[in-house]
Protein backbone atom coordinates (compact mmCIF):
# COMPACT_ATOMS: atom_id res chain seq x y z
CA UNK A 1 0.00 0.00 0.00
CA UNK A 2 2.40 2.28 0.83
CA UNK A 3 4.32 2.05 -2.80
CA UNK A 4 1.14 2.72 -4.26
CA UNK A 5 0.84 5.67 -1.78
CA UNK A 6 4.35 7.03 -3.02
CA UNK A 7 3.87 6.29 -6.52
CA UNK A 8 0.42 8.61 -6.45
CA UNK A 9 2.39 11.44 -4.42
CA UNK A 10 4.91 10.85 -7.30
CA UNK A 11 3.01 11.59 -9.80
CA UNK A 12 0.99 14.21 -7.81
CA UNK A 13 4.15 16.11 -7.83
CA UNK A 14 4.78 15.82 -11.93
CA UNK A 15 1.65 16.54 -12.91
CA UNK A 16 2.04 20.02 -10.52
CA UNK A 17 5.54 20.67 -12.05
CA UNK A 18 4.37 20.44 -15.58
CA UNK A 19 1.22 22.62 -14.88
CA UNK A 20 3.55 25.41 -13.37
CA UNK A 21 5.58 24.69 -16.41
CA UNK A 22 2.76 25.30 -18.68
CA UNK A 23 1.65 28.57 -16.66
CA UNK A 24 5.38 29.93 -16.84
CA UNK A 25 5.58 29.24 -20.40
CA UNK A 26 2.44 30.85 -21.02
CA UNK A 27 2.92 34.35 -18.92
CA UNK A 28 6.26 34.61 -20.90
CA UNK A 29 4.39 33.73 -24.17
CA UNK A 30 1.69 36.35 -23.24
CA UNK A 31 4.56 39.33 -21.86
CA UNK A 32 6.14 38.76 -25.55
CA UNK A 33 3.46 38.76 -27.32
CA UNK A 34 2.33 42.17 -25.60
CA UNK A 35 6.06 43.61 -26.12
CA UNK A 36 5.57 43.14 -29.88
CA UNK A 37 2.29 44.63 -29.77
CA UNK A 38 3.77 47.73 -27.71
CA UNK A 39 6.76 47.86 -30.22
CA UNK A 40 4.23 47.98 -33.49
CA UNK A 41 2.58 50.31 -32.23
CA UNK A 42 5.11 52.61 -31.36
CA UNK A 43 6.42 52.05 -34.86
CA UNK A 44 3.50 53.08 -37.00
CA UNK A 45 3.31 56.36 -34.55
CA UNK A 46 7.10 56.69 -35.33
CA UNK A 47 6.84 56.38 -38.98
CA UNK A 48 3.95 58.28 -38.80
CA UNK A 49 5.23 61.68 -37.31
CA UNK A 50 8.77 61.24 -39.02
CA UNK A 51 6.75 60.72 -42.73
CA UNK A 52 5.07 64.30 -42.00
CA UNK A 53 8.35 65.81 -41.27
CA UNK A 54 9.14 68.83 -38.72
CA UNK A 55 7.02 71.53 -40.40
CA UNK A 56 9.69 74.01 -41.52
CA UNK A 57 11.16 71.63 -43.15
CA UNK A 58 8.71 70.32 -45.33
CA UNK A 59 7.95 66.13 -45.70
CA UNK A 60 10.84 64.10 -44.65
CA UNK A 61 13.25 62.86 -47.34
CA UNK A 62 13.97 59.02 -47.33
CA UNK A 63 17.35 59.36 -46.10
CA UNK A 64 15.98 61.16 -42.79
CA UNK A 65 13.17 58.41 -42.25
CA UNK A 66 16.13 55.54 -43.07
CA UNK A 67 18.34 57.42 -40.55
CA UNK A 68 15.55 58.39 -37.69
CA UNK A 69 14.86 54.06 -38.02
CA UNK A 70 18.08 52.97 -37.42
Amino acid sequence: MDARLDMAATCLQGQQGAEHAFSTLRRMHNSRKRKAEMMDDDAEHDHDHHAEGPAHLGPASSFQLSAAGS
